[in-house]
């Protein structure tokens, strides 16, 4: 009884030392660095030592609360609050974590609390009540969530049929050079593309819901009707939170009409797992399993496997992306193996939100897609590297009307010189949120 009571009585020294302390002053300098992944490993290893002091549980909470431990964050601003009520700065934290915890009626009374003390700072006010009004928004969209937009986009393509510069080529199965008609050469034309876009969610329970997304596009050229398209894409899917990972499962529906007459459909069954592991690093894999169905041919049917890998990395206004994905499509039928094929893709996206009116994309890929089985007409493999370049730039009038810039630049290098072709599309774009 007298050594607990001993171990006691220094433990509370120790929390009462820590304002004093070498280690105070390297987590509080991890933290004003932003460096929350050292602080948080700084905290953990003091944890012993000085939970239970106010100060400490306050730097705790903060590390904890950047590294996505919201759980612990609670606690610790929990006892923080407890210990000195009037520590305004951990009472606005602590709704934060609430917050992120997703308990936006506790978020919301706390703020009220906080907006009415006479002697909170003004930036603090502001933060407080932009924290309120999330809550609220969130709290709206528990149950039913969804967004609507339209889009029309005024454009010019230059390849629209993906066609080669030639007027003539040689096929080796017939040993001459064959004339190509107008289908397989490079034509232009402006076009207008109207699209339609529902997206949303159902909350089910606190960390489960449905998310629903479904698009319309009609594109329409100018002069080239024969390539005039429409396509339907929707997808359902089932999300869990867990606690150190989210879990999707899915299916989703494409189907493409082109030239006015049906064309195909592409369906898969897919699933996830999305990782955050701080505010500045998320990462997912994403698996899909499905079938390519053509109307026109049976050859070009497949059965389709695709993986994907990506990381996302968030600094300031900042947000980059890069992922590697496969995908694999097996011909249905035996006897057009050459349409099989097999692509690796490497994609690296960027995104500069400049303000709250600004905001510019880029994106670039490289993609190889390798087919399975001799071409009939040129007696070999097919290789194909392509090359692609997209940059959007957008303004945003209000809440509901942005415009935006468009421009997309592809290369497609085949070692089959009928299928080698460069492309640019550039669009003006005018969108409507509801």
């Amino acid at each position: 009884m007298t050594i607990l009571f001993f171990l006691f009585i220094t433990r509370a020294v120790m929390a009462q030392e820590f304002v004093k302390s070498n280690e105070f002053k390297i987590l509080k300098d991890n933290i004003q660095k932003k460096d929350f992944v050292s602080a948080w490993q700084v905290a953990q290893l003091h944890a012993d030592d000085y939970l239970g002091d106010a100060d400490f549980d306050f730097l705790y909470g903060i590390s904890a609360l950047n590294n996505y431990n919201v759980e612990l964050a609670v606690f610790a601003f929990e006892r923080v609050v407890a210990n000195k009520p009037q520590w305004l700065d951990a009472q606005y934290y602590l709704a934060k974590s609430y917050l992120m915890m997703k308990n936006y009626q506790a978020t919301m009374q706390l703020c009220d609390a906080l907006v009415s003390h006479p002697s909170l700072p003004k930036e603090l006010v502001s933060a407080t009540n932009n924290l309120k009004k999330t809550a609220q928004m969130r709290l709206e969209k528990q149950s039913l969530y969804y967004q609507q937009q339209f889009s029309a986009v005024l454009g010019y393509d230059s390849n629209l049929n993906a066609g080669v510069d030639e007027d003539n080529i040689f096929l080796p199965f017939l040993g001459a050079n064959v004339l190509l008609d107008d289908a397989s050469k490079e034509n232009s034309d402006n076009y207008l593309s109207l699209f339609y876009l529902l997206s949303g969610s159902k909350t089910l329970t606190q960390k489960s819901k449905l998310l629903f997304f479904t698009q319309t596009n009609v594109h329409q050229f100018m002069n080239e009707t024969d390539y005039n398209r429409i396509t339907i894409e929707g997808s359902l899917s089932y999300l869990q939170q867990f606690n150190y990972f989210d879990a999707s499962v899915g299916v989703s529906l494409k189907p493409l009409w082109f030239s006015g007459d049906y064309y195909r459909t592409q369906a898969s069954f897919n699933t996830g797992i999305k990782k955050y592991i701080n505010k500045q690093w998320v990462v997912s894999g994403d698996l899909s399993l499905g079938q390519t169905q053509n109307d026109v041919n049976d050859y070009l049917d497949t059965d389709d496997l695709s993986l994907s890998v990506t990381g996302q990395y968030f600094i300031g206004n900042w947000r980059h992306s890069a992922s590697v994905s496969y995908l694999e499509q097996e011909s249905q039928l035996m006897q057009s193996q050459h349409n099989s094929s097999t692509s690796n893709t490497f994609n690296f996206n960027s995104l500069w939100l400049f303000d709250k009116k600004w905001l510019l994309s880029t994106s670039l890929s490289w993609q190889r897609q390798t087919y399975g089985g001799l071409h009939p007409y040129y007696l070999t493999q097919q290789v194909d590297d392509f090359f692609m370049f997209t940059s959007m730039l957008q303004f945003k009038v209000s809440d509901a009307w942005s415009y935006r810039l468009n421009a997309n630049i592809q290369d497609r290098d085949s070692n089959l010189s009928l299928f080698s072709y460069q492309r640019i599309d550039i669009g003006l774009t005018a969108s409507f949120d509801f």
